[in-house]
């Protein structure tokens, strides 16, 4: 689940292993994270995802993130955990200027 975003809309902080996804990362590497089956995770750092304009809800074990009328991502319920569908696009533009 390298790319995985797990949803769990009951918990205090959320993680993600991709630090793109954060606005304003804050590396740190003194915490500890317990996981699925106790294991435990190694904090790499704090950020803030831009939440301005999303807003989600669930329904029916789907859980919809959306920006106004659009559908941004979607999730469905596994083992009391919504895993959001979706991809990120990113990458760089070839572009030229005609004279």
């Amino acid at each position: 689940m390298q790319n995985a975003w797990i949803m769990d809309s009951g918990c205090t902080y959320h993680m993600t292993s991709n630090r793109d996804f954060l606005t304003d990362f804050q590396k740190n590497d003194e915490g500890k994270a317990l996981l699925g089956e106790n294991s435990i995770g190694d904090v790499k750092g704090t950020g803030e995802l831009d939440r301005s304009d999303y807003a989600h809800k669930s329904k029916n074990g789907v859980l919809k993130v959306t920006k106004g009328s659009l559908v941004k991502l979607r999730g469905a319920l596994r083992n009391g955990l919504y895993v959001l569908e979706g991809t990120i696009v990113s990458g760089n533009a070839a572009t030229t200027l005609e004279q």
